[in-house]
Order: C-alpha cells, then structure tokens, then sequence
C-alpha cells in the first residue's frame, strides 16, 4: 500500500551511514522499486518507520516526487523496544548496515529480556563486548568502516599497555583486519596465555597478527614455545628436542649448494657468527670435542669467476619482487623472474 511520507514517523537512533546521494539518484531515476516496512497505524493515523531507513532519508529529501511511498505494513502498533528488536533481526544481515548500527539498537533493548531473547547468544556476547568501548571510539573507526569486533577485542588487551595503542593505530590505519583479530582472539582466548608475562604476551600476539591464519593448535604451540625459551619442562624436552632438530633440518635445506659460489665473504662472516652462536648454546652436546670451523677456499678459481659473471648478467635481466618481514620487523625483499 502508498501511505503519504508525512504520516510516518520514525524513531530509528542515529546512524553513521547516511550518504544517500547515490541511492537518491536511483530513486530519481527508476522510483521506488522496493518497499519500506511500517507498522500501525496509531490513533493519529500515524505509521512508525521498522525497516528502509536510507530509502526514506533519500525520499524524504525529495517530498515533491515521494509525498506517497510503498509500505508494507507489518502489524499494529506496538512499542519502541518491541521494533527495535525487530530492527536488529532485519539489519543484522543488511549490507547497508553496519557493526556500530546494530550495537546502538543493542543498546536501547538490551534491558527488555523479552526483545533480547530473539537475539541469538553469540550475537549478543559480541554486542556487549563492543558496548564497552566508549562510543566516541566506536563512531571514530566506524567512520573509517573498521571492524567494531576487532575494535572490542583490542580493547580489552588493557594489560599490554603501549603495545594496545599500537594495535589500535594498526586498526585504524586498516594495517588490521578481522582476519587479523581472529588470529589474536584464538591466542588471547588460549588457556595458558595468562601464563605468559607482557613481553611473552606481545610477542605472541605480533606473531598471531603477522601470521593472520593459524589453528588453534599453533595458537597454543607459540604460547608453548615462548614458555619452553623461559623454562624448559622436563616432561616436553623429549618433544622439544626433536622440533629443534626438525628445525634445524629444515633451515638445512635451505641452502643450496650453489650458495658458496654467490656469497660474498661478509656474508660468510654473518654465517659464521650465527654457527658460532648457535655452537655456543649447543656447547654442552660437544662435551670434549672440539669445533673445528675452517674456511673452504674454492680451488677452481677460473671457474667461480665464470659462474659470477653469470649471475651478474642475469641480474641486469627485469626482475620481480617479493618482499618479506623479518621478526625484527626489517624487511627483504627477494627477486625473481
């Protein structure tokens, strides 16, 4: 039915999305193709707006072509918290409609058990969650369209101090997605994380974040590893051991025979230093045996020179880049054809 604009009323609370300019043109252009949900009318005749909240922005900016719009009326009147309730359901899966939007109608029936009861559970943990943030910091980011879930989680990371307004920052530039603060929810969320301390905390976090998709068994296994580095457990040293080596074995096959022949010696110090490194933590496996850490001189000569030259032409060739952040977050970048 066409019930005139002026005879509806709308108690919606605010929302952060109000550009209608393109839907505006639309309605200009093809008319009202969908209608708008009402109910009522009261003792003045009167309608209230439940859901098609953009679409009556942009005709009521336009009166003189929508005095009248298309409604279908859902049921007789009832109460403010009984359409709020009703809102929630229908802009829970709008793509118009945002996290904030259904946080600010959360907030106006989350009293009324009876309106609540039609919320589903995980809805509503996430929605109190989210109305713990000061709603100045939640309009702040929904501005910027940025996860209000990621928004509440961060939020709560209190404890991590200095390390929380980064993240936050990270958010708010979009360097943080809600792949992202899923990855920090598994780790936050994991049993023995309040076993860590801060700096523990940090790092796995930084690790969840930069890694962004991992099980709950790695979520865990950076907790565990963080630990293992503090205080070894006598009962995961067999396991440990045998990670280490894994590793060990893994970073062995990354070097190709032809390294020697594309290394330059102050690269071969920095590998010496991290051999001597890593020898120096091992010392106690070696017990009386010596180290013996002797430089290979390459005795074809003529023949390095060849295959350096070649490698040298070959880079003049345009290459792609790939590039890679270190732990300490430097960056290397890696090319290839």
């Amino acid at each position: 039915m066409e019930i005139p604009i002026s005879k509806i009323q709308c108690d919606i609370i605010g929302r952060t999305n109000k550009d209608v300019t393109e839907l505006s043109r639309n309605l200009t252009a093809f008319g009202q193709l969908e209608p708008v949900l009402v109910e009522g009318p009261d003792e003045n005749g009167d309608f209230f707006l439940i859901h098609g909240y953009r679409r009556y922005l942009a005709m009521l900016e336009n009166k003189s072509k929508f005095n009248k719009i298309k409604c279908t009326v859902n049921s007789g009147i009832t109460s403010q918290e009984n359409r709020n309730a009703l809102r929630l359901i229908l802009i829970s899966n709008g793509k118009k409609t945002t996290g904030l939007d259904q946080q600010l109608v959360y907030e106006e029936i989350k009293n009324n058990e009876n309106c609540t009861a039609l919320i589903p559970k995980s809805k509503k943990r996430r929605m109190e969650k989210g109305n713990q943030v000061p709603q100045e910091d939640r309009i702040k980011y929904e501005i910027k369209r940025r996860s209000q879930d990621a928004l509440a989680l961060i939020y709560e990371l209190k404890e991590l101090g200095h390390y929380r307004s980064q993240l936050l920052e990270m958010l708010y530039q979009g360097k943080i997605t809600t792949i992202h603060a899923d990855a920090i929810k598994r780790v936050v969320s994991h049993s023995r994380y309040d076993n860590l301390n801060l700096n523990q905390k940090i790092t796995v976090i930084e690790k969840a974040r930069k890694t962004a998709k991992f099980t709950n068994n790695e979520a865990g296994f950076l907790i565990f590893e963080e630990m293992m580095k503090q205080n070894p457990q006598k009962e995961n040293v067999g396991n440990w051991i045998e990670y280490i080596c894994d590793e060990m074995e893994r970073i062995s096959e990354l070097i190709h025979e032809d390294l020697q022949l594309l290394t330059t010696e102050i690269q071969k110090r920095k590998l010496r230093k991290s051999l001597q490194h890593l020898t120096n933590r091992l010392d106690w496996v070696f017990i009386k045996e010596q180290y013996n850490r002797k430089e290979e001189k390459t005795e074809n000569t003529d023949d390095l020179k060849r295959e350096r030259s070649k490698h040298k032409d070959e880079n003049k060739i345009k290459k792609q880049t790939i590039i890679m952040e270190k732990r300490n977050g430097n960056k290397l970048t890696f090319y290839f054809n």
